[in-house]
């Protein structure tokens, strides 16, 4: 499998979920080597250059207020259910080089996930945002309080606070060398037993609330 190459936001989101889809079957098929312990490096070091890329699109593409495709998200989610196995395969691996890569990506501690509109979305004025416990792998970041989403974002902000603990992780993008402004993002998904706390507010830069 050669380097998978996403198209830019405005082409086709078709084209972006092929590419999706052929980086999931590599995850896959990695994760198939590794269990028969036929897994070879450069089939590692393509997985990981691929991975990578994908998150990078992720991070670039993927935009505070907006909603994503259907048929998008629904590509997303399966990336990061085969990512999220694959990282697991990798921590109870018996090859340095993985238990390596799964110890820096895997995260588990408190992250935070902020819920508004775009600033030129005509339901700025709306009501604040609901939390959706949904299952859907999103972004959080490790960060309380960051201008970087609120410049982003208008009206009555929601910010959810979340412990990931136990026997699940979190994807710690930092661990890629990717993330948005001082955002230190974290891949995860909104399930109901993790959350802690959920505020409402205009601005959560500076501010006194303790979380």
């Amino acid at each position: 499998m050669n380097q998978v190459v996403f198209p830019n936001w405005s082409d086709d989101v078709d084209r972006v979920v092929v590419e999706l889809i052929r980086v999931r079957n590599q995850i896959d098929s990695t994760v198939r080597a590794i269990k028969r312990k036929s897994v070879m490096l450069e089939q590692l070091s393509e997985l990981e250059l691929n991975i990578r890329t994908t998150l990078s699109w992720w991070t670039g593409n993927t935009y505070i207020g907006v909603e994503k495709d259907i048929k998008l998200k629904k590509a997303f989610q399966r990336f990061y259910i085969s990512l999220y196995d694959f990282l697991l395969v990798c921590r109870d691996s018996d090859i340095d080089i993985l238990r390596c890569f799964a110890d820096k990506v895997l995260y588990q501690g408190t992250v935070y996930r902020y819920l508004g509109y775009s600033s030129n979305s005509r339901l700025s004025k709306a009501a604040p945002k609901n939390v959706e416990y949904d299952g859907i792998f999103v972004s959080w970041s490790k960060n309380a309080s960051i201008s970087y989403i609120e410049n982003k974002l208008c009206g009555t902000l929601t910010r959810i606070t979340c412990n990931i603990s136990g026997d699940k992780y979190g994807i710690d993008l930092t661990a890629f060398g990717l993330s948005r402004g001082d955002e230190s993002e974290v891949v995860f998904p909104t399930l109901k037993e993790y959350v802690t706390n959920v505020e409402y507010a205009e601005s959560f830069v500076n501010s006194e609330s303790e979380v």
